[in-house]
Order: structure tokens, then C-alpha cells, then sequence
């Protein structure tokens, strides 16, 4: 999805200018007196506790959603990591965007180190990233987290640099001067940082098929997780894990990159996973494509979407499943909430019952395990130390839980409140807002899905499964 020059000067000209002169104005102005203020306090007035605290605390440049429970307070006294970013203020220099993001992503993971667990048992990433957007709005964006980093990275065609998320911030900036000039004003380095939120949101973030959107009531910057429910009915029940499948998947969409075919790809995932034979890897497909939404049929060639190519792209592949899993996987979210509400008292065997207990179908655990088993594989929970492991969430597991509809229990349930959730605006905060319906899945949806098999046959069986409640093929 990669933007011209041409393209990102109209959508910057059009659209990103009506929004700075309407419904982004008062954010502009809160964001622009915030880096005014950073950049002129002196040594003294840095070192004051209620500096510190406006440093930490102000959501001039964006809100941190699920993060705002995940204070600082007892860091705002220190005077030894007030003195550490003030001296970092103004150090980066006229390095070239490789050098300045290695140096940004060292502050970034030293300053985290010091404040967790020193003053928090959480990591308040969100709030670090836009302290430091407000430091350095020569550098930073205020993309609060690595998927929309990532993202708009991938969008502009931004060199990729060595590091984590926070170190492809200048990257990100100097392309954008490339593309719309230099910013010699803080209004300007501030304008060019929301066009990097502009992007993501406006170009970038699109919900799923038939899925609703989690929506916000700002849409101004944020690091509410993103992510969108498919209605209960249209989740897959549960997910199939098997041994190394993230490294499997990865294996897949890097040999789809150019476009393959099925049975190209049914060699590759035989040869990465010699446990499995051509039915199971059949199944993979299946899992990349219709559960995880990785892949995309174009005729008969096998291709990445846009997720596909995130997850190539990735620091950590397995954390960009996060979202798919809970939005296009029925029980992720329930896992998430249950183990929310007992931290450390549910053993894996637990969340598994539970979890069969919620769909009439499972006769056993196994569903409800491999949900679990990617939850843990994609670092949405954790088990705690000791012979007898129980379960917690992770920072990132107790964020996504947050930005769960707080109905989402009553409503994300396999029963007769599958068919009035289309006709449900209980977890829009916008009344007007519409839930679309489960999508019909007939014999094109099934083509898609990669079934091999003649479109007549399938029609002809779709057709004697409306009148027959078994069927054997």
C-alpha cells in the first residue's frame, strides 16, 4: 500500500487540512504548547516534581488509553531520571535518522528500566513515547506503538533501521520532510507528526470484513490497542496450534510475497513442518487465511495482505497476531477477561474448561488449549513461577483486555444473541453507528477461503446440507 509522493501531498493539501482547521484544532494548539514548554524549561524548572509530572502526565500529544492506570507518580521526585532526560533534551545532533533512532531507542529502553518495577509493576510505554514525542518533535511521531509505527513506515517507504519500533521514528520524519519539506517551525514539527496519525487512522486502519470497529470517542492520537470484533457468529471456533507456527507462518507469507501457488505452498509448509501431511497443511492455509486474515487468493495465486506484510516487517511476528486472534478467534477475549479477574489463580486447565463451557458444540478441552496456546505464544498472558503455574496477563494482554466492549461478555456469546447483534449499537459509543451483519458464506466465501474442490460440488452440497443435519463426504 505503498503512497506516492503525489498521493501523500493530496491527502496532506486536502483532507489532513480541514482536519487541523476543524476537528483536530484544539489538539494541534495543546499539542504545540506542550513541546513549547518542554523545549523552554530550564534546568531548575525541569527538575521540578510538577514538571515531571506534566512531562509524564499530559495528554497534550495524544491519550494512552488503557495505559492511563499505569502510573508514575514516585518518578516525578527522582532527580537522578529528571537529570538523565534533560540532558538527553538536546543530544541527538545532526546525526543522520539511524543514528538518532539508535539513540532514541536507548533512552527509551534505559528510562523504562529505571521505572519498572521501581515505580510501577507495569512498563508505561505509552506514556514514554510521548514524553518523548514532546522532547524531540524534530524525530518522533506520535504512533504510540509498534503496529502503527510500522504501519505508516511501510506506507511512505521509510528505510528500515536496525532496532525496535521507537528507533524508526527519524526514519519515519525525515521521509515525510522528504515529502513535504522541511519543518522549520515547532507548528510545522508538530503538523508533520499528526500526519503521521492522519495516516495511520485515515489510510491505514480498516477493521475487518463485517467486523466492528472498537470505536473511540476522540480520534485524535492514542495507543488503545487496534483491533475489531467480528460478530460471534462469524468467529472461527477456536484456532489449531501446532509446534513452531509462528516460524511456519512467517516461512509462508515470505515464500508468498511474489505470489504462489497452492501447491507450491503446501510443499513449503511440508518442508518447514515435516509433522504434518497434506490434509493438516491444508488446514494451515486455512488458519493463515480465513483465521488470521495473512493471506489473500488473487485467481489462483496465494499472496500476503496487509497484515501479511506487517508480520514479515515485525520485530516480533507472534505480537501482530494479537489483534486477529481476538477479534477473529471466538474465546480470546473471554481468556483475557477471566484471567483478568482472577490474576494468578487460573491454571491452564481452567480457562480451557471454561472456554468449552461457552460453546454447546466442544465435547472437550482442546479448543479451549489451543486458545489458550496462542495467547501465551503471542505473549497475552504468562504463567507465573513455580510447579504449580498459574495465569496472568502481560502489560500488552491487560491493555487489550481494557479496550474490550465492557458488554463484551453478554454480547460475544454463542447462543440467540448471535442474531440480535446486528441490530445492537450497545458497545458504539455512537448511537448512530451500525454493527453489520455476519456476511453470508456461500460457495464464492468458501472458493476464497482456498477450498480446491468444483464450484458445483460445493454448491450441490451446501445445497443437501440445508436438508440434512449429517452429511459424510
Amino acid at each position: 500500500m505503498l503512497k506516492s509522493t503525489a498521493e501523500l501531498l493530496e491527502l496532506h493539501s486536502g483532507p489532513f487540512r480541514a482536519l487541523l482547521a476543524g476537528e483536530w484544532a484544539e489538539w494541534r494548539r495543546n499539542y504545540i504548547e506542550q513541546v513549547r514548554a518542554v523545549a523552554a524549561a530550564d534546568d531548575s524548572r525541569w527538575l521540578e516534581p510538577s514538571f515531571q509530572e506534566r512531562l509524564w502526565d499530559s495528554s497534550s500529544v495524544s491519550s494512552v488509553g488503557p495505559g492511563q492506570s499505569v502510573t508514575v507518580v514516585e518518578a516525578y521526585s527522582d532527580q537522578q531520571l529528571a537529570r538523565r532526560l534533560f540532558e538527553a533534551r538536546n543530544s541527538l545532533g545532526g546525526a543522520d535518522p539511524a543514528q538518532r533512532g539508535a539513540a532514541l531507542q536507548k533512552l527509551y529502553d534505559d528510562v523504562l528500566a529505571v521505572v519498572h518495577p521501581r515505580y510501577t509493576p507495569r512498563r508505561p510505554k505509552a506514556r514514554l513515547v510521548r514524553l518523548l514525542a514532546a522532547m524531540f518533535p524534530d524525530d518522533m511521531t506520535c504512533l504510540m506503538d509498534s503496529g502503527r509505527t510500522l504501519g505508516v513506515q511501510r506506507l511512505l517507504g521509510a528505510a528500515r533501521q536496525p532496532g525496535d519500533f521507537v528507533a524508526q521514528n527519524p526514519a519515519i520524519r525525515q521521509r515525510l520532510c522528504d515529502v513535504l519539506g522541511e519543518a522549520p517551525t515547532i507548528e510545522s514539527k508538530v503538523e508533520q507528526s499528526m500526519f503521521s496519525w492522519f495516516l495511520w487512522q485515515e489510510v491505514l486502519d480498516r477493521p475487518d470484513e463485517g467486523a466492528v470497529q472498537i470505536a473511540l470517542a476522540s480520534r485524535e492520537a492514542n495507543a488503545v490497542p487496534p483491533f475489531s470484533l467480528l460478530p460471534a457468529s462469524a468467529q472461527r471456533r477456536s484456532l489449531a496450534s501446532v509446534s513452531g507456527n509462528i516460524d511456519l507462518l512467517v516461512a509462508m507469507l515470505r515464500e508468498a510475497e511474489q505470489g504462489i501457488s497452492r501447491e507450491d505452498l503446501v510443499a513449503v509448509i511440508l518442508s518447514e513442518a515435516t509433522q504434518l501431511n497434506a490434509s493438516s497443511a491444508g488446514n494451515i492455509i486455512s488458519q493463515a487465511m480465513g483465521g488470521l486474515g495473512l493471506l489473500r487468493l488473487e485467481g489462483n495465486t496465494y499472496r500476503p495482505t496487509e497484515r501479511g506484510i506487517e508480520m514479515l516487517t515485525a520485530e516480533h511476528p507472534a505480537h501482530v497476531l494479537r489483534g486477529p486472534l481476538i477479534g477473529r478467534v471466538f474465546g480470546m477475549g473471554h481468556l483475557l477477561l477471566m484471567v483478568q479477574r482472577q490474576p494468578g489463580e487460573l491454571r491452564p486447565i481452567d480457562v480451557s474448561q471454561r472456554l468449552k463451557d461457552l460453546v454447546p458444540t466442544w465435547t472437550s478441552t482442546q479448543p479451549g488449549s489451543y486458545i489458550y496456546a496462542w495467547a501465551k505464544l503471542t505473549g497475552l498472558v504468562q504463567l507465573d513461577q513455580g510447579a504449580n503455574g498459574r495465569l496472568r496477563l502481560t502489560d500488552d494482554g491487560e491493555d487489550y483486555a481494557a479496550a474490550l466492549p465492557q458488554n463484551f461478555e453478554e454480547l460475544w456469546r454463542i447462543g440467540p444473541i448471535e442474531e440480535d447483534l446486528a441490530s445492537s449499537d450497545a458497545i458504539l459509543p455512537q448511537p448512530e453507528s451500525e454493527i453489520p451483519a455476519p456476511l453470508d458464506y456461500g460457495v464464492a466465501e468458501i472458493m476464497a477461503d482456498g477450498c480446491f474442490l468444483d464450484a458445483g460440488f460445493i454448491d450441490a452440497a451446501l445445497d443437501l446440507l440445508r436438508r440434512k443435519k449429517n452429511l459424510i463426504l
